[in-house]
């Protein structure tokens, strides 16, 4: 049989207990704040690396060399053949 424990022994345990299970909610807490900080910086290079893929596409674009030749229809589909 376990030896018993007085009132104040009890009260004693059962606060380190709640003081443990503080600290860990803190700790908890902490790694937490520290995974969101490094998935926030994640997002924000994800999206940096896409705003300046966009913006170098953009640029492209606007200095396409299609018509170089100074003829605008170079690039037109050619008309539909009718089967029959």
């Amino acid at each position: 049989m376990p030896p018993k424990t007085s009132g104040k022994a009890a009260k004693k345990a059962g606060k380190a207990q709640k003081n443990i299970t503080k600290n860990d909610k803190k700790k908890k807490r902490k790694r937490r704040r520290a995974m969101l900080s490094t998935f926030t910086s994640f997002v924000n290079d994800i999206f940096e690396r896409i705003a300046a893929e966009a913006s170098r596409l953009a640029h492209y674009n606007k200095r396409s060399n299609h018509h170089q030749s100074g003829n605008p229809n170079c690039c037109s589909p050619a008309p539909a053949r009718r089967v029959g």
